[in-house]
Order: structure tokens, then sequence, then C-alpha cells
């Protein structure tokens, strides 16, 4: 068969982007396969046509080599070539190249809708025939067409400069009954998978990125799968630091503040000329805290001459505040 001029496709380094591509790479050997890949491009990114050919269908996508591959299998499904066109689309997204090939007639409709890829015509909002997806392998073969075709994915931002929302997989899809079986088919899978409506249009949508990261691994995705993993350790090594910055700083600032209270207390002290009143202990005690405000209790109980204990050190600074608190200047 000869392959359909398609070049001038738009690339994007886009992680849905990449993840995509790394899918639709993939070679699909058994008919079964193909049939249930071909199902999921034409239900997430299909329309029905009506010409002077016939009834049919059309689906259209911005992604060259996903159609390329779609009218191979047709091919191999049918022997009949499908009709491929480009023109430039002016969306508010801008100017982007839309491929599109179409199949029209009513012994190609036909033999492909009796196998489950086509729904019947005008019925997009049919049930997934249960013979296409009558096997493992033909449920994922149907998601795998599904998410190159209606399917995004975000992962959070590892610049930190950036802000960053969480991981999500997303499917787009026309009507309830068909986010209704993908849901089922993704948690059957045992994927936590939701549905939910806006604006018109259903999407089935999964939030973990456990779950997210298992998906690419049952795709075939493995770049994709390697790459999330790779964030989630980094996002996770980074929140840990974070955390242990964040208890540091609170440690400083509440030895800080103690270490102020103690001199305020220590300098009332000295100023009501009680230092000589004090025990040797404590009279160390403060000579130490003076030279040393940024110690904390266990670095102020190694430097004492007589290695008290860090408890004892802060029973002392407490009845040197107490002191200090009832002297009045």
């Amino acid at each position: 068969m000869p392959q359909a001029n398609l070049s001038g496709a738009e690339t994007t380094p886009a992680f849905s982007a990449a993840a995509k591509n790394e899918i639709i790479t993939q070679k699909i050997s058994k008919r079964c396969c193909k049939c249930a890949f071909l199902a999921g491009v034409i239900r997430g990114s299909g329309n029905f046509l009506v010409s002077n050919a016939g009834y049919g269908i059309k689906v259209s996508h911005y992604d060259a080599e996903l159609i390329a591959k779609c009218v191979a299998i047709v091919y191999t499904l049918t022997k009949v070539e499908p009709v491929v066109s480009r023109h430039v689309s002016n969306r508010e997204v801008g100017f982007k190249t839309l491929y599109e090939f179409s199949l029209t007639g009513d012994d190609v409709f036909g033999k492909l809708n009796s196998e489950g890829v086509l729904p019947s015509f005008g019925d997009f909002g049919a049930q997934v025939p249960e013979k296409l997806l009558k096997s493992d392998c033909c449920k994922i073969s149907f998601i795998k067409g599904l998410f190159v075709a209606c399917g995004t994915v975000s992962v959070p931002q590892t610049d930190s400069g950036k802000s960053s929302g969480g991981y999500y997989m997303d499917f787009s899809l026309p009507n309830e009954t068909l986010a209704d079986s993908v849901t089922d088919i993704l948690c059957e899978m045992g994927t936590i998978a939701k549905k939910r409506r806006r604006s018109g249009i259903y999407s089935v949508y999964l939030k973990e990125a456990e779950s997210i990261f298992d998906m690419f691994v049952r795709m075939g995705a493995v770049s994709a799968a390697c790459e999330l993993q790779n964030i989630m350790v980094y996002r996770l090594v980074k929140n840990n630091s974070n955390r242990y910055t964040n208890c540091e700083s609170a440690n400083i600032a509440k030895t800080v503040n103690a270490s102020v209270k103690q001199t305020e207390a220590i300098n009332k002290i000295i100023r009501a000329g009680l230092y000589d009143t004090l025990d040797e202990m404590s009279k160390q005690i403060v000579d130490f805290r003076l030279a040393n405000p940024d110690a904390t209790l266990s670095m102020l109980s190694e430097m004492l001459p007589s290695a008290p204990s860090r408890g004892a050190v802060n029973h002392r600074l407490k009845k040197l505040i107490a002191l200090g608190d009832s002297i009045e200047e």
C-alpha cells in the first residue's frame, strides 16, 4: 500500500505529546488489537460523514503519524485506502496543520461496523461492543487509541521558579455512554478512574501519579513511565528537603527567641548586682550564654567545664529567667 503524503507535521516537546508519540510508533501485530486501537482513535477523534459516495466516517487530528498509522490499519483490515487530506486550521490555538482521513461506502462501513470498529451510523452514543474488548490486549489497545486521539497528561513542573499543579491524565469524550464504558474499562484494570461533565464534554480522568505510571506501563510507553517516575522521585526528594529546611528554620527561630529571652533576663540580673549571689553552675551558664548567644542548649552543655546535661542547663536558665522577671527596674 502506498504511504500517505503527510509531511510537514508539527512537533512539540511537551510531555503529553512525547508520550503519545511513543505509543503511536509501536507496532501492532494482532488483528484484534488493530481493530481495538482504530476503534479508540475513531471514538476519540471521529465524526460521521455524508457525501456523494454515501455515508461514512471522518477522523481528524494534528498528528500526521497517527493518521498515517490509522490509514495503514484500515488498509490492512479492508484492503481499501482511505482518502487523506491536509489543511491549515485557524483556531484559538493558532494556525496548525490538521490531517484527516475519511471512509465512505456501505461495504467498508458495514465491514468495520460488524467488527465493532465503527459504531452504527449516527450512533456515537452506543456502548463499545464487548466483542471488540474480548481480551486484555484488546482493552489496552482501545485505551491506547483513545489516549493518542483525545487524551492528555500533565505532570507537575520541576522548575522551582514555576508554579505546578498535580498529576493528571484525561480523556475528553463526546458523550456519557462512551465515558461510562471507558471508566469501566479502566476500573477493570485496577485503576481509579472518575467521570465528570464540563461545558457539555464528558471527561474520564486519573489523578494519582501511581495510577498514571501504571497506565503508561500497561500501554508500553516505557520512556514516558520512566520520565514520570523521575519527576515523582525528584518531587519527593524536593518536598522532603523543603520539610527539613522548614523544620530547621523553625528550630533556629525557636533557639534565637529563647536566647534573646535568656540574655535579657541575665542582663537584668547583672544590672541589679545579683551575679555574685548565683551558684557556680549558674555563673558558668550566664558567662557562656552571653559569650555564645546563638548556641543551642545541647551546645551549651558541651561547652561548660562541668559538662552538665541539656536538661540541667535548661533548668538553670528557666530559674534565671524567673529571677530576671522578678526584678523591677
